[in-house]
């Protein structure tokens, strides 16, 4: 799969998609509801938006492979250019938390 997409395509190319892939769109933050505490969905902005997707990758890679090689770097990214990986799954989840409480939202304004 690796030299399969290294040889087609360039490589800052790869590595934009792949990053694209795992930017979130929203971020989550905690509201207090009537004595609990909900994360509930607002938006952010570009540049957020690249700090969450790059410590995602690096909290990734830290956790899996004890060490931040090239070798594993390339595999983290080109897995989440797939739908794979757990930095593309953290993505997921933070999507299924924030379409859950998205209903709190309802007679707030968005605050930044």
């Amino acid at each position: 799969m690796y030299l399969k997409i290294s040889q087609k395509f360039d490589p800052s190319f790869v590595f934009l998609v792949c990053m694209l892939r795992i930017t979130p769109c929203l971020m989550l933050k905690a509201i207090r509801v009537g004595g609990s505490n909900y994360l509930v969905p607002f938006p952010i902005s570009y540049w957020k938006k690249i700090m969450f997707g790059c410590r995602w990758v690096i909290k990734v890679l830290k956790e899996q492979y004890r060490a931040l090689n090239s070798k594993f770097a390339a595999k983290t990214l080109i897995s989440s250019l797939y739908g794979l990986g757990l930095s593309f799954e953290k993505k997921k989840s933070v999507y299924f938390t924030a379409k859950v409480n998205r209903h709190l939202l309802k007679n707030r304004a968005f605050k930044k």
